[in-house]
């Protein structure tokens, strides 16, 4: 597990080394400040010093398609919880927004994160095999898409709501309430698959 950071990150990437976490530089043009990576996929963070809205989304949506789950870190003391609410507003699903009043705070977060992901390989390794995660592996295989866009897919629209896309109005919506961050090729191949499948049935 190891964080890679780019130039915008640089003071974080300190402040992790410091902890003991290994990290190294972003490829050019990455959506993401910080990449958390984990034997159950990343975790991105984007971080912001009073950069426009829009951009911040922008950048947020992109890294949000290429990792488990990501999150806004609004730096600065000064940041209101109004500011968390309306940036918010403005993200798809599966973006979340967190005000740090500092570089150590985020760092604080990000390893809050790494601990919360070990712990819980530790406690999966124990149990009985998740039947949601079972799911997902299976769908994977059928769909020959990553396990991660499958994840990524249920998290943000249910098995039910795809079933009952069955018109062409009907699918645009759901492209629109999916806010376009599920590649719409997935979307199809799902909507298909439960067709078919309720026709066999």
């Amino acid at each position: 597990m190891f964080v890679i950071s780019s130039s915008a990150a640089a003071a974080e990437a300190r402040h992790l080394e410091r902890k003991g976490v290994r990290t190294r530089d972003a490829p050019q043009g990455a959506a993401s400040d910080m990449l958390l990576t984990t034997p159950r996929g990343a975790l991105a963070f984007v971080l912001t010093r009073g950069e426009a809205a829009s951009a911040v989304v922008e950048r947020a949506t992109k890294a949000a398609r290429a990792a488990r789950r990501c999150t806004i870190l609004l730096l600065g003391e000064r940041a209101q919880q109004s500011a968390v609410e309306a940036l918010q507003e403005e993200c798809p699903i599966g973006v979340n927004v967190l005000r740090c009043e500092n570089s150590e705070a985020a760092v604080e977060h990000v390893l809050a994160c790494a601990a919360g992901i070990l712990n819980g390989a530790r406690s999966a390794a124990n149990r009985e095999p998740d039947p949601v995660d079972a799911a997902a592996t299976a769908l994977s295989e059928m769909w020959n898409v990553s396990r991660h866009d499958v994840e990524y897919l249920l998290a943000t629209v249910s098995l039910p709501e795809l079933a009952r896309v069955n018109t062409e109005e009907e699918f645009a919506d759901l492209v629109h309430h999916t806010d376009s961050v599920i590649e719409r090729g997935l979307l199809e191949g799902a909507v298909r698959w439960l067709q078919s499948d309720a026709v066999a049935a």
